[in-house]
């Protein structure tokens, strides 16, 4: 076997058991105080809902990263760029293949799955990603001082939680559920509610 190619299917196998390892790890800690504070299901169900969203989300990530590099590495092959790095490396792939891998493998592992894991991960990502371009189209231009990004961080704030309260109060139903839920507690609960006593206050006595 090309050396290229061994060294290349190692990669993947290793990336693959990181993503897993990854994304178990930190749906699990975030599971957990979600079960404990949060739901009022019997601890069997809880338990139960905890390690399958763990599971789900090291699953996704891992098969993720499976297709991201196996599409790098078919890539650099059919370019026959074949030198020791460059598969799943941003220094050494092109931009074009990075984009292309990680398009692909987004549609065919999050793209055909609906449920709430692989949505919340998507979402985080989609995130991330509207802030991080917006760094880099300001980069090395005025816009891109910390007073301007500051001012423009301002701004986004802004507009995304004026835009979150009209969806939550004009149609609460085109939200994530756990969203609207939260929201349902923080500002429709609290209208709803007499003050009879310190327990009833605080909740929790």
């Amino acid at each position: 076997m090309d050396p290229f190619v061994r060294q290349a299917i190692v990669r993947i196998i290793f990336g693959c058991r990181n993503g897993a390892v990854y994304g178990a790890r930190i749906r699990f800690a975030h599971g957990i105080v979600m079960a404990v504070l949060f739901s009022n299901k019997p601890w069997a169900e809880r338990i139960k809902g905890v390690i399958t969203a763990s599971f789900r989300h090291g699953y996704c990530l891992a098969k993720f990263v499976l297709f991201y590099k196996s599409c790098l590495l078919a890539l650099s092959l059919l370019r026959k760029h074949k030198h020791t790095g460059a598969l799943g490396s941003a220094a050494d792939a092109k931009g074009w293949e990075t984009f292309i891998a990680g398009a692909v493998a987004g549609v065919f592992v999050f793209g055909t799955d609906p449920r709430p894991v692989a949505e919340q991960i998507t979402l985080y990502v989609l995130a991330r990603v509207l802030v991080g371009l917006s760094r880099y189209l300001t980069m090395g231009t005025t816009l891109g001082t910390t007073k301007n990004r500051q001012h423009a961080w301002s701004v986004t704030s802004s507009v995304a939680w004026g835009l979150v309260m009209y969806l939550f109060h004009q149609n609460r139903d085109v939200l994530q559920t756990s969203m609207a839920r939260s929201m349902n507690y923080l500002y429709v609960e609290s209208d709803n509610v007499q003050f009879t006593s310190l327990d009833n206050f605080f909740g929790l006595l």
